[in-house]
């Protein structure tokens, strides 16, 4: 069984994303991060999600960025190509722990 964290907007990207964990999920794979795409709180622009234990901004980021670390890949979802700075950030990280990217173009 495959580990898998998908990085992406939230703001532009959220229904996709979903989509994403249904796909894997479908696949039987273990998603890391984000287990649950449904919107509960948000501080500022950052959107808290309900797989989101802690409402803090550094806690969400954190643990997102350990599930990279644990993962055997990191799917990206970003279908008209916008990447956000949070996503940069993830997409940098996993880079920098040899994690294999994929991605979709429609």
């Amino acid at each position: 069984m495959y580990k898998v964290t998908i990085s992406g907007s939230f703001h532009r990207h959220l229904s996709e994303i979903n989509e994403a964990i249904q796909y894997f999920q479908g696949l039987e794979c273990e998603i890391l991060s984000p287990r649950d795409v449904k919107v509960v709180a948000s501080i500022g622009d950052f959107i808290f999600v309900s797989s989101d234990i802690h409402r803090s901004i550094l806690l969400t980021e954190n643990r997102h960025i350990l599930s990279i670390a644990a993962s055997d890949f990191l799917w990206l979802v970003s279908p008209d190509g916008y990447v956000g700075q949070s996503t940069a950030l993830e997409i940098g990280f996993a880079v920098a722990k040899s994690k294999t990217i994929y991605c979709i173009q429609r």
